[in-house]
């Protein structure tokens, strides 16, 4: 069973409390690379980690993506997203820096302002979508990738729906999608 989403992430007010339990050991983590805080703003988005936010700070600002190293967490998918950042540059945010320590894995990124594309019929988002899926359908991938398979979506597949780990795997840098 799946922990709820209240349970699973901080609080706005415990992301800014040096004295919080919580993340007094996060912002000792990564206070080599951010310097001091100024500010926390939580995102509305990100809720399969522990934390992400955008940190306001001496360095400037940084997004943050941290979970908790527990097992059964998300560290393996917050490795994943470490190792292929410098390949994925062309269509994502600039990993900056990583930390990590036994209670935390923590990742931090350039910040982009943006919005929520519209995905409404005539949207005028639509072609920039298109034109995003192509370049990310003509990425290579990176070899640290070729024998992973996600799992983290089956949940939302229906009932009899192939697993995503079985229904679509990459075999190397130069192949195409296949069906296994």
């Amino acid at each position: 069973m799946l922990p709820r989403l209240s349970e699973q992430l901080m609080q706005p007010e415990e992301l800014m409390d040096n004295g919080s339990p919580h993340t007094e050991a996060l912002w000792a983590l990564v206070r080599p690379h951010t310097g001091e805080r100024y500010e926390v703003q939580p995102t509305s988005r990100g809720n399969g980690s522990d934390v992400t936010a955008i940190v306001r700070c001496e360095h400037g600002p940084v997004f943050v993506k941290a979970c908790r190293n527990q097992s059964r967490g998300r560290r393996a998918s917050m490795v994943r997203e470490r190792l292929v950042n410098p390949l994925v540059r062309a269509v994502s945010p600039k990993l900056w820096w990583y930390a990590e320590d036994e209670e935390w894995t923590a990742l931090g990124f350039e910040v982009l302002e943006g919005r929520s594309s519209d995905f409404t019929p005539d949207s005028p988002d639509l072609p920039a979508v298109v034109d995003l899926l192509d370049r990310i359908g003509g990425l290579r991938l990176p070899a640290q990738a070729y024998d992973w398979s996600e799992t983290r979506w089956n949940r939302f597949a229906g009932e009899g729906t192939p697993s995503c780990s079985k229904a679509r795997r990459f075999s190397s840098p130069t192949s195409t999608r296949t069906t296994s």
